[in-house]
């Protein structure tokens, strides 16, 4: 996005969007579908009397878990946008609200004693309230795209190019850092994932560089090696392991 001129960066943002909505579809009808398989998988417990209930529970928990995968993969473009377009602070506010809304949300359903398919519908509102809010800023921040026939194919195509192995890389990163939470899932019970999920699992330092100085970094890297700047981008790096 650093790269691009002003009149092009408005259509590449909503493209992008596009491409994820497109994705998250896509994702979210195979949890729907799979969803009795896996809440079977997940029960580990066949013979139990109320194993019956339980699956058909864990399904219905699923499928309105698809709802939070098909609009919070979108709303993964919200952040990099006010990054990229040098908003960091607006993407620090855009989350920090969204946060505060989906905590709200979720404290309100579970107090009042609504199911808890609630909660995944607090997590797709606050995911769409922010993505919401990106794309607003876009309409009003980047000035209207100019047409360049001749060029957005081979635009879309170097967005897909770089998207394809940043992504695949993505999915086996997750995958990886899932695998053991998936095992215990199927091997012990709720109360046990859970104490491992947040007791074990979860270091704040990891979060922090993954989540917070990457995407930053990425935005800086982008402007060197754009500028043939190759040594400044070692540097950066370096001064950013350090800290």
């Amino acid at each position: 996005l650093p790269r691009l001129a002003d009149d092009r960066r408005r259509r590449f943002i909503f493209r992008s969007v596009l491409l994820m909505a497109a994705v998250g579809l896509l994702l979210s009808f195979v949890v729907w579908a799979s969803a009795p398989v896996l809440a079977h998988w997940m029960r580990g417990t066949p013979g139990d009397g109320n194993a019956g209930t339980d699956i058909a529970r864990l399904t219905q928990l699923m499928r309105f878990g698809a709802l939070t995968v098909a609009i919070g993969i979108p709303a993964m473009v919200a952040d990099p946008v006010f990054i990229a377009l040098d908003r960091a602070w607006l993407a620090a506010w855009n989350t920090l609200l969204g946060m505060i809304l989906q905590l709200g949300l979720i404290a309100v359903a579970l107090g009042s004693g609504m199911p808890l398919t609630w909660v995944f519908i607090a997590i797709a509102v606050s995911a769409a309230t922010r993505l919401t809010a990106s794309l607003a800023f876009t309409l009003v921040a980047v000035p209207p795209s100019a047409s360049h026939r001749g060029s957005e194919g081979a635009l879309l195509l170097q967005q897909l190019t770089y998207v394809l192995p940043v992504g695949m890389t993505s999915l086996v990163a997750t995958i990886s850092s899932w695998l053991a939470r998936t095992l215990i899932s199927h091997f012990f019970d709720a109360a046990q994932l859970a104490t491992y999920t947040y007791g074990a699992v979860e270091i704040p330092f990891i979060s922090i560089v993954i989540g917070s100085v990457a995407p930053v970094l990425l935005s800086r890297f982008s402007s060197d090696l754009k500028e043939g700047n190759y040594r400044a981008v070692l540097e950066v790096w370096h001064r950013a392991t350090s800290k």
